[in-house]
């Protein structure tokens, strides 16, 4: 059994939804016939032709073990190409077995062909969610009230009619953006709950529309309540869904202050439909992460996440990616949390950022205290009392000020893709506080400190 992930690489999948694949249209009986060969009972719960993808939810998979059926293949011809899982199932998931066998059986049949087929990824906000130590010590770890004085609004002719999609949590009414959106009417805002008991994602959207606004005020908002807004998580099924449904809606531009890593550092496959769907048409300015200075926990082997891990959608190379610096003594420095790689293109101040939040009383969730044998200590949680304003610190939002800019340079009848090639000029030295990562990685000042 030569053939094995090495020990390292033998993950438990955290990131995925366990029991459900996505496959192909054209390829979706064969997958089915034969996950009924393998005695599973599975159908299609969704199909998006705009995808072209169709969502297969497993029903009985939950305590299956496969390892005879993995024993069985190291009997038969191996593929170099395709590793074979660790046949234990409290080292393996199930569904992970459930791809290789079926990838196993056409391939060894074809001539290497297997079904377009995948995971269904779980998305989650890049706030620092749920690697919130992954943020700088001195920076504001979750949202805290500020001053609404520190807004600065730009003119409502800036970005006047060019459309710009959000995916994110649901949009919350703030006051303070209809008093400064062009068309308040047409904000497509959301009521506060009777029963309260709003977390501190709930106003993740509030923050990332209030600085796009602040930078162009004549934009039209298309807001997808894609992320829960308790955990501010969805599927990367739901966020695809909901980015196609924005290119039919009309949009130029959709910000995306959300991602995903995989545990192989693959892109999602329903991600990349997703863009292939939008390109070139629509820009989609996504964020980098805020796992710069996050270490993979050795204690939780469920963790796919390491300081360069790819965040999807923002590695793929047709996405505008965005990381994050603040300031420090007058000193722009990148920051500590902002992951060193390579396919970030702008960046944008992360550390501090206010905006415009939630008019309510908010529970704050702390990040658990990690402890010695590897098991979280309890959260703990505190409520906060919001005015409709807040700081807040994360590569979501610097993504959603590079959005705005991009949308203010538009104004007059551009289009995004030459709105972004003004930016990249204006960014070689800093014009709206916007840099290249080229540039910045030239300032010559480390790591985002509090000394």
């Amino acid at each position: 059994m030569s053939n094995y992930l090495p020990t390292e690489q033998r993950r438990l999948a955290a990131d995925h939804v366990p029991n459900q694949l996505v496959v192909a249209i054209p390829d979706k009986s064969l997958v089915l016939d034969r996950l009924k060969a393998l005695r599973l009972d599975a159908r299609v719960s969704k199909v998006s032709w705009g995808l072209g993808l169709a969502l297969v939810e497993i029903e009985n998979l939950d305590g299956r073990d496969f390892r005879d059926d993995i024993e069985a293949t190291c009997r038969s011809p191996q593929l170099w190409w395709l590793p074979v899982p660790d046949p234990d199932p409290e080292r393996t998931s199930q569904l992970d077995a459930v791809l290789f066998l079926i990838r196993w059986y056409f391939a060894t049949r074809y001539g290497g062909w297997t079904p377009t087929l995948a995971k269904n990824y779980e998305m989650e906000t890049v706030t620092g969610l749920p690697h919130i130590d992954g943020i700088a010590p001195h920076a504001a770890y979750y949202p805290e009230p500020a001053d609404a004085a520190l807004l600065r609004w730009a003119p409502q002719y800036l970005g006047r009619g060019v459309k710009v999609g959000i995916v994110d949590t649901p949009l919350y009414e703030c006051r303070l953006l209809r008093e400064h959106y062009v068309a308040p009417d047409r904000l497509p805002m959301r009521g506060y709950p009777t029963d309260g008991g709003l977390s501190q994602w709930a106003g993740h959207n509030d923050m990332c529309t209030g600085l796009i606004v602040q930078q162009a005020g004549g934009v039209e908002i298309f807001a997808e309540p894609v992320l829960r807004p308790e955990t501010a998580t969805t599927t990367s099924w739901h966020l695809a869904e909901s980015m196609v449904a924005l290119r039919d809606a009309g949009v130029s531009i959709i910000n995306v202050s959300a991602g995903c890593s995989t545990r192989d550092g693959r892109a999602p496959l329903v991600l990349e439909r997703a863009i292939d769907n939008l390109w070139p048409d629509v820009l989609i300015v996504a964020s980098v992460g805020n796992h710069g200075n996050q270490p993979v926990p050795p204690f939780d082997p469920r963790e796919p996440l390491g300081p360069t891990s790819p965040m999807w959608p923002a590695a793929n190379p047709r996405v505008l990616s965005v990381g994050s610096y603040g300031v420090i003594d007058k000193r722009l420095c990148l920051a500590e949390f902002n992951p060193p790689v390579p396919w970030q293109t702008l960046v944008a101040k992360g550390v501090d950022v206010v905006s415009t939040y939630l008019e309510s009383e908010v529970t704050i969730v702390h990040s658990a205290e990690r402890v010695a044998n590897g098991v979280r200590s309890t959260v703990s949680a505190t409520t906060e009392t919001f005015t409709g304003v807040a700081r807040w610190s994360g590569s979501s939002f610097a993504t959603a000020t590079v959005t705005g800019a991009i949308a203010a340079r538009m104004t007059g009848g551009a289009s995004a893709q030459e709105a972004l090639a003004r930016l990249m000029v204006d960014a070689a030295t800093g014009v709206d506080g916007i840099w290249t990562y080229d540039e910045a990685t030239k300032w010559g000042c480390g790591p985002v400190s509090t000394e």
